[in-house]
């Protein structure tokens, strides 16, 4: 067993840090960090992992963050990621929800009665 796996400090919860009224320098680094490996994977290198949750990130002892179980990674296409950017550059730009609900319909997306404010 190596070092890293004996000093896992906490697990953390991405809706608990934004729920918090003023984010802890720490906990925004993490955060930051954990959308940018996240985004890397989508983006650059065409991978997500279908598991992401609050048990599977950790914060080690030494500040740096720990990601675990990757037993759900699949790969992304070109013109899925081209869709998943069209979905996240919506939201960033606060598009009307018809807008962003219409791009993951367009995407695949579907919920039980395919309204957008559910969507």
């Amino acid at each position: 067993t190596s070092g890293d796996v004996l000093s896992l400090q906490k697990r953390f919860s991405l809706t608990s840090l934004w729920k918090m009224k003023r984010l802890q320098t720490r906990y925004k680094r993490l955060l930051y960090l954990l959308l940018a490996v996240h985004g890397r994977q989508i983006f650059a290198d065409g991978l997500y992992n279908g598991d992401p949750h609050p048990g599977n990130c950790l914060e080690l002892h030494d500040g740096r963050l720990g990601l675990v179980d990757f037993g759900q990674v699949q790969e992304l296409g070109d013109d899925d990621r081209l869709h998943v950017a069209r979905i996240v550059c919506s939201l960033a730009q606060e598009a009307d929800c018809s807008e962003v609900a219409t791009l993951m319909r367009n995407f695949g997306f579907r919920t039980q009665d395919n309204t957008d404010d559910v969507m």
